[in-house]
């Protein structure tokens, strides 16, 4: 009741997300989010007034966003930030270390960290570990992005859910109806 909300889809709750949390008159309103990339970080951002901000990814870097590699001054402008793993569309991966890591940043620095992992149960060697994982019991400014649409061919379906930081899932309980 208090950390998961059901949604029309990952794309319906990843493009209405930054209504709930973005302010476009505060100074603290940039989106980060990995380039390549599912356009509707930007799309979403972009919606709600606040300011897209992709960070771009390439085979060198294994296609993953380090939060802590960005300059401070970008992660103090960031209100939320996107990481996507398996990732799309270069179908990297990642492991728990470092989304400990991605997770121990965005706290540092006040940002919401949302992880779309809409092909988290599509893999080909191991399973895809999921953010919440090492989170424990502390889901404190963090969000996982779920669908069966990728895992099930259901994308007709529009099946999905918000899971996380609980005050979170209640503002956007909140907003959702509306």
């Amino acid at each position: 009741d208090r950390q998961v909300l059901p949604s029309a889809g990952s794309k319906e709750a990843i493009f209405h997300l930054p209504l709930a949390v973005v302010d476009p008159d505060a100074p603290k309103r940039a989106v980060l989010w990995g380039d390549p990339g599912y356009p509707f970080y930007d799309r979403g951002t972009r919606f709600a007034g606040g300011i897209s901000d992709p960070v771009g990814l390439t085979a060198g870097d294994g296609w993953r966003l380090e939060l802590g590699a960005l300059a401070p001054a970008r992660l103090e402008r960031a209100a939320v930030a996107w990481i996507n793993y398996p990732h799309n569309p270069t179908g990297a991966t990642v492991g728990v270390d470092y989304l400990a890591r991605q997770v121990r940043v965005a706290r540092e620095y006040g940002i919401l960290l949302c992880s779309d992992e809409c092909y988290q149960e599509i893999w080909f060697d191991r399973p895809a570990p999921s953010v919440l994982e090492v989170c424990g019991a502390d889901l404190t400014g963090v969000l996982s992005f779920v669908s069966l649409s990728k895992r099930s061919g259901m994308t007709g379906y529009r099946a999905g859910a918000m899971i996380g930081d609980p005050e979170l899932i209640r503002r956007l309980r909140l907003l959702r109806p509306n």
